[in-house]
């Protein structure tokens, strides 16, 4: 999140934050946590 923010602070003609951050999983909450894949969404918009 903080190389998200950081680019848009970069580049503040090009987008705008829209909304709160989320947390995307893409395994399950079961499997051991070494194989689990995750990712940040930040919403945007262009100026």
């Amino acid at each position: 999140m903080a190389a998200l923010r950081e680019w848009l602070a970069h580049n503040p003609s090009r987008y705008v934050i829209t909304g709160p951050p989320r947390c995307m999983g893409y395994h399950s909450p079961f499997g051991p946590w070494s194989l689990r894949i995750g990712g940040a969404q930040l919403p945007v918009k262009p100026r």
